[in-house]
C-alpha cells in the first residue's frame, strides 16, 4: 500500500511540471527578442569604436563601448590613460560622454555632427568635431571611425 501511495504521488508531481520543450515553446511564442537601437551621430554608429584627435598640442582619444583611452603626446613620455566607463547622452546633433580619469577629475567629451578637418588634406576630413574637457583643460579636434588597424604597430603586430 505504501508503495502504491508513493508511486501515485510521484506520478502526480511529474504531471504538474512542464517539460523543457513546453517552456521553450511558450517563450518563442512571446515574440521576437527585443533589439537595442544604438544611436548614430553624423552617420556614425556610436556603438562602434571612434577615434578623436587634435593638434597643438597633439592628443588622441579612443572611445569604445564601455571604455575611453586618452593619449597626450604633448608630454615628454606619453602614456595612455584609461578613463572610467563613460555614460552617454545623445541628441539629434550632439553626443556627450561623461567620465573621470584616474585622478577622479571630471572628463566631458562632446561630439558634434559637423564635419571637421584639423590638419592635412581634404581626404582626412572627419564627420564629427570634438571638444575634450579634462577638468579645466580643453582640447578640440575631429573625430571619426577608429581605423581597423589602429591597434597595430609598424610591423602589423597587435599592440
Amino acid at each position: 500500500m505504501r508503495n502504491l501511495l508513493l508511486a501515485t504521488s510521484l506520478l502526480l508531481l511529474s504531471a504538474c511540471q512542464a517539460g523543457p520543450d513546453e517552456n521553450a515553446a511558450s517563450y518563442r511564442e512571446a515574440g521576437p527578442e527585443p533589439t537595442v537601437e544604438v544611436p548614430k551621430l553624423g552617420g556614425l554608429d556610436l556603438g562602434k569604436p571612434l577615434r578623436a584627435s587634435g593638434s597643438e598640442p597633439f592628443w588622441m582619444l579612443d572611445i569604445e563601448p564601455g571604455a575611453a583611452t586618452y593619449h597626450d603626446y604633448s608630454v615628454e613620455t606619453p602614456k595612455p590613460e584609461s578613463f572610467a566607463p563613460p555614460s552617454r547622452v545623445v541628441s539629434a546633433d550632439r553626443a556627450v560622454f561623461t567620465t573621470r580619469n584616474s585622478a577622479r577629475t571630471p572628463v566631458v567629451i562632446t561630439l558634434t555632427a559637423e564635419s571637421c578637418l584639423d590638419v592635412g588634406e581634404e581626404e582626412n576630413r572627419q564627420p564629427l568635431t570634438v571638444e575634450l574637457r579634462i577638468g579645466d583643460q580643453v582640447r578640440t579636434g575631429c573625430a571619426g571611425p577608429k581605423p581597423a588597424d589602429a591597434d597595430k604597430d609598424e610591423t602589423g603586430n597587435a599592440t
